[in-house]
């Protein structure tokens, strides 16, 4: 084998691959990476025993081939620079790996590798690729600081009903319902493992405003992402999603309605005065919203805001922290209206904006 890719290019290739490695389900026993280079194109097929991803490049090919290195060997070759030449030579079982002005022989590893691809019936759907990645990068900022040990609160579930289209992520305590109109016949859900999603971030500064990306969910348990030169996919257990159920229809019988930027005022105040809230406590009196810090009572910051509907809320203990309310509006303009209530009957707290909602589980809760 030999054949020639550019460095950008290269760096395209490892930054999408570390986002699957960095990402993948569990400890694996084994993380290859395969170098292929055949009709003028050179791949780089990462994978282990869940995950897969396919990239390619074009590429001058002088001689015909594949090779199995180690995935840490790609740290190596992102230190070269220019023109980078990956030769074989069976005889003495070393990839050569060279640039204008070093030369690196490693050892390739022998090994068969079944690989296992998606297989059985599948359901599809095309997405604009910036707004996908965009919408799942803003899910996994709300629910980065998840417990690492519980897998399902790191996956993503895209739910697709009538004339609407959700993505769901959650933690330990909220969930996270992201809105989207629909206007295909998909009906029903894909799964967004980890793997998937933590690579989505790096296809960013690969998107056109008209890029699509191709989702495909297999009856076997494995979801397929497609976008232009790039093949990922993972097997997933359905077991490893959150249950979202119960929270997905829950209506805000008592709310307020405040401007996004006069809570972010307020936020940002409480936050300046103590980075970390783990907890905020919510009160309405006389129109007034008044925020307090659980654990330091004496940090007091007041808006006024609209009563949306219900009666006034006399004081109930919101079960999110000061920086998941302020990732959670970020999204929204200035002028939105935030929604900000209590569900007693079903035990929630929840905050709307336009095109998402955020529902938690109430700590207590006095006056509905």
């Amino acid at each position: 084998m030999k054949a020639n890719i550019q460095k950008n290019n290269f760096n395209n290739i490892y930054t999408v691959i570390n986002g699957l490695f960095v990402n993948c389900k569990g400890k694996h026993i084994s993380q290859y990476v395969r170098i292929s280079a055949r009709e003028e194109k050179i791949t780089f097929e990462y994978f282990n025993e869940k995950d897969y991803l396919s990239i390619y490049f074009e590429s001058e090919v002088k001689e015909e081939g594949s090779v199995v290195i180690g995935f840490e060997i790609l740290k190596i070759i992102k230190s070269l620079n220019g023109e980078i030449e990956i030769s074989s030579n069976s005889d003495n079982g070393l990839v050569t790996i060279k640039d204008s002005k070093k030369k690196l022989n490693i050892p390739t590893i022998d090994i068969e590798f079944e690989l296992q691809h998606p297989f059985g019936d599948f359901s599809s759907v095309e997405l604009n690729a910036c707004k996908f990645i965009d919408d799942v990068k803003y899910l996994k900022n709300l629910t980065k600081d998840a417990d690492v040990k519980q897998d399902r609160f790191k996956n993503i579930l895209m739910h697709s009903k009538g004339n609407k289209r959700f993505l769901i992520a959650a933690t330990g305590h909220m969930v996270a319902f992201l809105e989207n109109k629909k206007e295909d016949d998909l009906e029903g859900k894909i799964y967004i493992p980890r793997s998937i999603s933590g690579c989505l971030n790096p296809l960013k500064s690969l998107c056109d405003k008209e890029d699509v990306i191709k989702l495909y969910n297999y009856e076997t348990y494995y979801t397929k992402l497609e976008f232009k030169n790039i093949i990922i996919h993972s097997s997933y257990e359905t077991k490893e999603f959150v249950n979202y159920g119960p929270w997905a229809n829950v209506e805000v019988p008592t709310a307020v309605v405040i401007k996004k930027k006069e809570l972010s005022d307020c936020l940002n105040s409480l936050l300046l005065l103590k980075p970390i809230l783990d907890k905020i406590e919510f009160s309405v009196v006389d129109k007034y919203l008044n925020f307090h810090s659980i654990k330091n009572s004496e940090i007091e910051m007041k808006a006024k805001v609209d009563i949306n509907k219900g009666k006034n809320i006399e004081k109930y203990f919101g079960n999110f922290s000061g920086k998941e309310i302020k990732s959670f509006i970020g999204r929204a303009s200035n002028d939105d209206d935030v929604i900000m209530g209590m569900n007693s009957i079903k035990g929630v707290n929840i905050i709307k904006i336009k095109d998402a909602k955020l529902v938690s589980h109430m700590l207590t809760m006095k006056g509905a």
